[in-house]
């Protein structure tokens, strides 16, 4: 059996290099320029911690209800304090392929202060943008308003009996 006292060169040689030569720093990149990004005050995005507190109804709220928060066939939200208009509501949501599949089509229908605004017809699963002007004899400078949405079809779970529709990333009010 060899010597304990040969193995300690071994050990030693891996600590006998010199430290790389001294290098400066890469150029950085500059400053961001020009205007401010487009910021819609009045659109509630869902993975904000302040979206629950919009929702009035048929929309998942707390703790894990995700970025992209499951609807009811039928649901409600409200905005506060919406200066004067024009305005344009607006909807940002998910359609899941499964519902398509065994649903076929269907069509989302969008209220302002409980008075219908606009419909549109979905035949594909995926990500979709819904916008529609508001007449602003619907909505009061200053107030609250309240944005109803629902879909003519709905996929019931069978393991908990959910009535499920969308996948909501962002609901509200934006400028045209």
């Amino acid at each position: 059996m060899p010597s304990r006292r040969a193995f300690i060169p071994l050990i030693l040689l891996p600590a006998c290099t010199r430290p790389p030569a001294w290098q400066p720093l890469p150029p950085q990149r500059p400053d961001p320029t020009g205007p401010d990004p487009i910021s819609h005050a009045f659109l509630i995005y869902f993975n904000s911690p302040e979206a629950d507190a919009h929702v009035l109804s048929g929309i998942a709220t707390g703790p894990g209800a995700g970025h992209r928060r499951w609807t009811a066939d039928t649901f409600a939200l409200q905005v506060q304090a919406l200066p004067a208009g024009p305005w344009l509501v607006r909807l940002q949501f998910e359609i899941i392929q499964r519902f398509i599949n065994e649903l076929g089509p269907f069509t989302v229908s969008v209220s302002v202060n409980r008075r219908p605004v606009a419909s549109h017809f979905y035949d594909a699963h995926g990500d979709h943008d819904f916008s529609a002007p508001v007449p602003p004899s619907l909505l009061t400078p200053g107030a609250a308003a309240r944005i109803d949405v629902s879909s003519d079809r709905v996929w019931v779970s069978p393991e908990d009996a959910a009535r499920l529709s969308l996948r909501l990333i962002a609901a509200g009010f934006v400028r045209p």
